[in-house]
């Protein structure tokens, strides 16, 4: 499942760049919402991903201090 957060993380925010290039050069009006969509998409999965490792890594650390 970390996979999973981990890719949609990095096409979220390829699409967000890409998005960003695409309404400099032509003006599209949908940009901005479009953008705030994907950005809520990508604080939702980067979250998810960054809270997985860290819970990884926790559950690591204190299965070795027993």
């Amino acid at each position: 499942m970390k996979n999973f957060y981990k890719n949609a993380t990095t096409i979220t925010g390829v699409l967000i760049i890409i998005n960003v290039i695409v309404g400099l050069k032509f003006d599209y009006k949908w940009s901005d919402y479009i953008n705030g969509v994907l950005v809520v998409v990508l604080i939702l999965t980067g979250s998810n991903y960054f809270s997985q490792k860290n819970t990884t890594h926790s559950n690591t650390v204190s299965n070795k201090e027993e």
